[in-house]
This record gives structure tokens, sequence and C-alpha cells, in this order.
């Protein structure tokens, strides 16, 4: 079980793109109900990492491959779907030419900088000017044992015109901190001891 990080994270731009944002980010069940995944819709896994589980065995054929898979027999708790334990040494070169890694977790930790997407996210505000074309929209989520920096970063770049304000607290090791980013530009990225009600 991992400590949870709290993020509020706000964005603010124009009323037209903040509002795309939060529809892209907001996800419809087949149940009528509603999910918001930031992290998963924006920068999501690659699908075939998510099937190959952590840490990864490498073995030199692909018989080797099969009998461990089989006796492990690991499967996604979503979807009941096969997770490979062990993958050849070819398949571990195509795999690191192409994402740099061999599994979901490492791409994720170098990605995101957390080992899961962000958990219970929901908007805590939405704001919109009357005066301006203004607008903003807090979100609010946890994300395991840290924030994710890198993911935000990256999100920044694909929504150029919103800035990414991120306040985060991890009270089970003690630290908080602010990520600001707009586009490719860093304003402020500080790191501080913690000791308070939030986080853990």
């Amino acid at each position: 079980m991992p400590n949870w990080c709290e993020v509020d994270l706000l964005i603010e731009g124009s009323t037209k793109d903040v509002k795309a944002f939060r529809d892209s980010v907001t996800i419809e069940n087949p149940d009528d109900t509603v999910n918001i995944g930031i992290l998963n819709t924006q920068y999501p896994t690659p699908s075939i990492l998510l099937r190959i589980g952590a840490p990864t065995t490498v073995v030199e054929t692909k018989t080797e491959a099969r009998e461990i898979n089989e006796k492990y027999n690991i499967r996604n708790i979503f979807d009941g779907s096969t997770v490979y334990k062990a993958i050849t040494e070819k398949q571990e070169k195509l795999l690191m030419q192409r994402y740099g890694t061999t599994n979901w977790y490492d791409w994720n930790r170098e990605h995101w900088g957390t080992k899961w997407s962000d958990s219970d996210t929901k908007v805590n505000d939405f704001f919109e000017s009357s005066f301006n074309d203004v607008c903003m929209i807090q979100y609010y989520f946890r994300s395991p044992w840290g924030p994710p920096i890198e993911a935000i970063r990256y999100i920044a770049q694909k929504w150029p015109t919103l800035k990414f304000m991120m306040e985060y607290y991890e009270g089970g090791m003690g630290f908080q901190g602010n990520f600001v980013v707009e586009n490719d530009n860093v304003i402020i990225d500080t790191t501080s001891d913690y000791e308070g009600f939030r986080g853990g």
C-alpha cells in the first residue's frame, strides 16, 4: 500500500481551452457514471507495456518465456487479460528501442513520476470570468508516493495555452511542494518539509 500524495491542480486559460481540457479528461462509462482521469487520458501508458509485469524476467527463448508465464499465470485485475512476467531477449530489445523500458511500472515512474495514474480525481472548483476570457478549473486527486510532475510537464506542452499550477502534500514521507508550468516553461518547482493534516 503506498503513501498517497494529495494534489490540488489548478488550470487557467481561456474559457474555450479550459472547457476543452475538462471535456478531454472526462470519461463516460457504459453505466452512465462519469470518471475523471488526467494522466490516463492525456499521457497514457503504452498498451503493450500494461501487459508486461514488473519486474520483468528476460530469457533467451520463447519456450522459456512461455514456461515461466504459464507457471505464474498472472491476470490483469481490471480485464482478466494475461500479464507476462517473462519476455525474450529479442522482445526486450524491441521494447527498449520503442519505449525505453520493458514494463508499465518503469514507464510510469519515468514518464509520470508516479507508479499509478491519478486516483479519486474530482473537480473542486470551476470559475469563468464574465469580464474577460479567463477560466479556471481546480482538480483534486491522489497519486502514489509523490506528485506526477513529469506527467504535468508533458501535458502542459500538449496544452500550450493553459497554465498548470500544482500544490502537493505527502504526509507519510513529510514533504510538500509547488509546481507551475506553462507550455515548456517551468515557472515554479519547489519542495519543502511538511507537517500538517494533508497527505498520507
